[in-house]
């Protein structure tokens, strides 16, 4: 099943780093920085991420049309 999914770069130390990429696809996630690397949300929910921050809709768009899309968070 196809479904998206939501990651978070983390570093070696556990410490997250401020990019996160939501994709269908998890062979479209971008290269991770050096030390790091991907992990995926398992408690991501679409739908209620989307209720809390409407602005995800075009996110998840281009994610769904492209595969990836990341975001920088602060």
């Amino acid at each position: 099943m196809t479904r998206l999914r939501k990651y978070f770069e983390a570093l070696s130390n556990g410490r997250r780093t401020h990019r996160v990429a939501y994709v269908i696809n998890v062979g479209s996630l971008p290269r991770s920085v050096a030390g790091a690397e991907w992990q995926e949300d398992h408690s991501f929910n679409a739908a209620a991420e989307i209720l809390a921050q409407p602005n995800l809709k075009a996110i998840y768009k281009t994610a769904i049309e492209e595969g990836c899309a990341g975001v920088t968070q602060l």
